[in-house]
C-alpha cells in the first residue's frame, strides 16, 4: 500500500499547529450565499431556514434535551465564533475512527497506546504513518471507544478495510480482541472522511483534552459548495455559540470504500465534528440534529440516516511531522 506523504512544507502551509486547520480563505458568519455560488435570491433558499432566531433554536432543542434544571449548566462560548475558513481543503486530511465496542478499557488503553507508539516510531500499518494528530474517544452514555486519526484522505481507500470485521475479507484483529476487550454483541460503526471547513480555526488548534465532541453524519443531495451557506448563515452560527460549540470541522464522507459503515441514498455524504465546551451542550444539541430539526425540515436536499454521537475527548495526540 503506497503512503500519500505530505511533506513539512505543506503540513505549516496548511495549518498553524496539527494540520486541523489553515491559513486560508476565510468566510464570515454573514457572508451571503450568493458568495458561494447559491442564487441570488437569498430568501430561496429553502425561505432561509425561515430564520429561526437562535434564542427559539435553543428553546425548542434544549427544552427538549434536557430537563430545565440542567439548563443552566449550558455553557455558551466564552468569545463568540464567527470565523469560517475553507483552506483546511487544500491540505486534503481528514478524520478516521471507527467506533468499537468495549467490555475492558484498561486492556483496550493498552493496545491503543501501543498503536500509537507505532505511530511515533513508525512502526505501524503504512496509512497511518502521516497521521498529524489523534482523538482518544469514549462514548458518553455507551460503551464504544474510538481513536480517531487525522491522515491524508488519499489513505482513506487503505484505511477503511481495516475496519471490516466479518465475511471474507475481515481484519482477523476483531476475532481475536473479542476474546480481550472487545464487545463481540456491538457492530463496528467506522468513517473515514475528507475536511473542506473549519468553525473556530483558532479553537481547533488548541488541545482539547476533558472537552466533548460531537460527530454527526447525515446525508445530502447537492453540492458540497451548495450545502456551505446552510452552515454559516449567522441562525445556525448563533445557535452553535449558544450550545458551547468552540469549533467545528465539515467533512465529505468516503462512502465508497469497504469498512465505511455509514450508508445514505444522498449524492453526498456529510460529517461534521462538533467540540462542545460541557457534555450538557452537546446534550441540548442532540434534539436539534432531527429531520424535524428548523435547520433540516425546509431543506429538501437533507436526506437521512441522521447519526450522532457524543465522545468525551480521553486524550488529544499531536504528532510532529
Amino acid at each position: 500500500m503506497a503512503s500519500a506523504r505530505l511533506n513539512n512544507s505543506a503540513l505549516r502551509s496548511a495549518t498553524p499547529r496539527a494540520c486541523l486547520c489553515s491559513r486560508s480563505q476565510r468566510i464570515l458568519a454573514s457572508t451571503s450565499p450568493k458568495s458561494h455560488d447559491a442564487p441570488s435570491d437569498a430568501a430561496s433558499r429553502r425561505e432561509f431556514l425561515i430564520k429561526p432566531t437562535a434564542a427559539a433554536l435553543l428553546a425548542s432543542a434544549a427544552s427538549l434535551a434536557t430537563p430545565q434544571s440542567a439548563h443552566a449548566l449550558i455553557k455558551p462560548t466564552a468569545l463568540a465564533v464567527d470565523d469560517f475558513s475553507t483552506g483546511i481543503a487544500a491540505a486534503h486530511l481528514g478524520p478516521l475512527g471507527g467506533a468499537v465496542g468495549c467490555n475492558d478499557y484498561k486492556e483496550f488503553e493498552k493496545v491503543i497506546y501501543g498503536f500509537v507508539e507505532g505511530i511515533k516510531t513508525g512502526e505501524c500499518p503504512p496509512w497511518a504513518k502521516d497521521t498529524v494528530r489523534a482523538f482518544l474517544l469514549k462514548e458518553e452514555g455507551g460503551n464504544r471507544v474510538m481513536l480517531t486519526i487525522l491522515i491524508p484522505s488519499a489513505e482513506l481507500k487503505n484505511a477503511l478495510p481495516f475496519f471490516v470485521e466479518s465475511g471474507p475479507k475481515a481484519n482477523p484483529l476483531w476475532a481475536q480482541s473479542n476474546e480481550t476487550w472487545k464487545d463481540p454483541n456491538t457492530p463496528i460503526f467506522a468513517t473515514g472522511s475528507e475536511a473542506f471547513l473549519v468553525r473556530g480555526e483558532a479553537n481547533a488548534n488548541k488541545n482539547i483534552k476533558g472537552k466533548y465532541f460531537g460527530q454527526y453524519q447525515l446525508g445530502w443531495n447537492g453540492t458540497i459548495d451548495e450545502w456551505i451557506p446552510q452552515f454559516t448563515v449567522p441562525e445556525a452560527n448563533e445557535f452553535h455559540n449558544s450550545v458551547g460549540i468552540e469549533f467545528s470541522v465539515a467533512h465529505k464522507l468516503d462512502l465508497k470504500t469497504p469498512g465505511n459503515a455509514y450508508k445514505t441514498k444522498a449524492r453526498n455524504g456529510l460529517e461534521v465534528f462538533h467540540c462542545f465546551n460541557s457534555v450538557d451542550g452537546a446534550k441540548a444539541f442532540e434534539k436539534a440534529f432531527a429531520p424535524d430539526s428548523p435547520f433540516f425540515v425546509n431543506e429538501p436536499k437533507y436526506v437521512g440516516p441522521y447519526v450522532q454521537t457524543i465522545w468525551k475527548v480521553v486524550d488529544d495526540i499531536v504528532f510532529k511531522a
